[in-house]
């Protein structure tokens, strides 16, 4: 039996390292852990796949859109048929 994980995040690739080394390379080599990185951007649905937004009320950084803004939606997307990266 393996354990699945379905990440989603902006940046996809920035996992490589993480999921080929350490024990999370260790049990995806030996067939224990599946896991599929999903980048975001896949399910944002304007010209720019644009993900993210400055916070309401200004201040530094920035947080992610709603989910108006995306067409992610936990209880009618099946993200085991979106593409993974």
């Amino acid at each position: 039996m393996s354990l699945q994980i379905d990440v989603i995040t902006l940046f996809p690739r920035m996992l490589d390292g993480f999921l080929a080394e350490s024990i999370l390379g260790k049990g995806i080599a030996a067939g224990r852990l599946g896991v599929k990185v999903h980048d975001l951007r896949s399910w944002c649905t304007d010209k720019h796949r644009t993900a993210d937004d400055r916070p309401f009320g200004g201040g530094a950084g920035m947080v992610l859109k709603d989910r108006k803004s995306t067409r992610l939606n936990s209880s009618h997307t099946d993200i085991s048929r979106m593409p993974s990266s």
